[in-house]
């Protein structure tokens, strides 16, 4: 990841590289890389690039950053994207190799591009799940609706939230076969399905796809987002699941009481305000737009708040507020600090 703002990098992951010199990249090459720095800048999301788009081979052999870097891992030509945004910090993913394997052909490079939808795509929907905290619970206690589906859009598997907006049958039901359906027979839902499982099925390359489904009570549509699975990616039990469906119900958020925040936490009043867009879902960038103040200042407040309720994450902080927000919707107990 890089902010050309900033300049801050860091790589999140990779794969044959030395790891002693990942971490030289992450406290200082990062600031040399012209690649990442163009890339960032000049990229869209979802877009590729090629290391010959930002300067000749003869001048980045006259870098520091290839010398004292690439250089020493055999590694010249380079190929890659961007796959998320939050703000001016950019996530990308890249591939090098050396510089006698010759520039990326055509092929390799349509190769590439096909796979970036999915990047793209898997980084945002993972951003949300981080953003609301789901990813420190289990599936049966998500706050978000998650269905897997078989190949015959049978549901495998539905957790207590999706369970509930089912048995509302309210926009989403259960065909005789156990099928998932939408109220209006219209909906581009089937097909957005159809396409996720051809591509489960490697008959496809369809990321998957967003569908807004009406709802007979006149409240807020939900929003689905579908995701093609491989069955690797989960246990045998549900080997047959060829489908995600994250089920959002805007209507289901549950609401902050700043006062009850401020007189049992310490907090500032726009520290509530923060806390109340945080459990709402939005990011830095969102909170940012919607309380008109800098992200530095968001920053700030999002660390107070980590202070104040005494959790040392973000994710945790927003499932903490979650927890409080719900447990007063309740009328239930509110968490106390752990």
């Amino acid at each position: 990841m890089h902010d050309p703002v900033t300049r801050y990098g860091a790589t999140l992951g990779h794969i044959r590289a030395d790891p002693s010199l990942s971490k030289m990249y992450d406290e200082y090459y990062h600031q040399l890389n012209p690649h990442a720095h163009y890339f960032s800048r000049a990229l869209n999301i979802g877009q590729l690039g090629i290391g010959q788009m930002v300067m000749p081979d003869e001048a980045l052999e006259r870098t520091e950053y290839y010398n004292g870097f690439l250089k020493r891992q055999d590694l010249f030509h380079i190929a890659g994207g961007v796959i998320a945004r939050d703000g001016s910090l950019t996530y990308g993913f890249a591939t090098l190799r050396p510089r006698r394997k010759g520039e990326f052909r055509a092929s390799e490079l349509n190769a590439l591009q096909a796979i970036m939808p999915h990047l793209a795509r898997a980084a945002r929907i993972s951003k949300e799940l981080n953003t609301s905290a789901h990813v420190l619970q289990s599936f049966a206690s998500l706050q978000i609706g998650l269905i897997l589906l078989d190949r015959q859009r049978r549901v495998v598997l539905a957790n207590q939230q999706a369970e509930q907006i089912l048995n509302r049958k309210d926009g989403l039901t259960l065909g005789a076969q156990g099928q998932l359906l939408a109220h209006k027979q219209e909906n581009l839902l089937p097909a957005k399905l159809a396409g996720a499982i051809g591509t489960s099925l490697g008959k496809g390359l369809q990321p998957g796809r967003d569908v807004f489904i009406e709802r007979p009570s006149a409240k807020t549509p939900y929003r689905l987002s579908i995701m093609p699975l491989r069955a690797s990616n989960f246990v045998s039990d549900w080997k047959q699941a060829a489908v995600a469906v994250f089920v959002s119900d805007p209507d289901a958020r549950p609401d902050l009481d700043s006062k009850f925040l401020q007189q049992h936490y310490g907090v500032t009043r726009k520290e509530a305000a923060v806390a109340a867009l945080l459990v709402q879902g939005m990011d830095l960038h969102q909170i940012c737009e919607r309380l008109g103040v800098k992200i530095t200042t968001v920053r700030t407040q999002i660390r107070s708040l980590m202070d104040k309720l005494g959790v040392k994450r973000q994710v945790e902080l927003v499932l903490k507020l979650g927890k409080t927000g719900a447990a007063q919707s309740s009328g239930g107990e509110t968490p106390g600090n752990e």
